[in-house]
């Protein structure tokens, strides 16, 4: 069987977008716990209101890290660019398969879990 090679460009590699990708995939959110990560001066009154009354609000950057660094080592550069091209691959596929706003197009390449892995040991 023949395999498929697709070159990328350097610039899909890039570390800080490649993160920005794999924070935007959102895994997790409806399902997993929610993260708050809060430092002595992002403590409000409004703040601690909504976390008492539960409400939905946008989980924090640093939060989304946070759940990211339990399914991959965020620190490897070299894993998160990776990731961060095979996303971009993707999501050009899905653009340039469907039309925009096509609810199919979200079903057919949806993500839906991360997970690392090693070859180590592997032949």
């Amino acid at each position: 069987m023949p395999a498929l090679c697709s070159p990328r460009p350097v610039s899909e590699f890039s570390y800080d977008s490649a993160k920005s990708r794999l924070l935007n995939l959102k895994l997790g959110y409806e399902d997993g716990p929610r993260i708050t990560f809060m430092t002595p001066g992002d403590f409000t009154a409004e703040s601690n209101e909504d976390h008492l009354n539960g409400d939905a609000a946008v989980e924090t950057r640093q939060g989304q890290l946070l759940r990211l660094a339990g399914w991959i080592d965020v620190e490897s550069r070299v894993t998160v660019g990776c990731a961060g091209a095979v996303l971009a691959y993707i999501h050009r596929k899905r653009a340039a398969t469907f039309l925009p706003g096509d609810m199919a197009a979200q079903a057919m390449h949806r993500i839906s879990t991360i997970e690392m892995f090693t070859l180590a040991g592997s032949m």
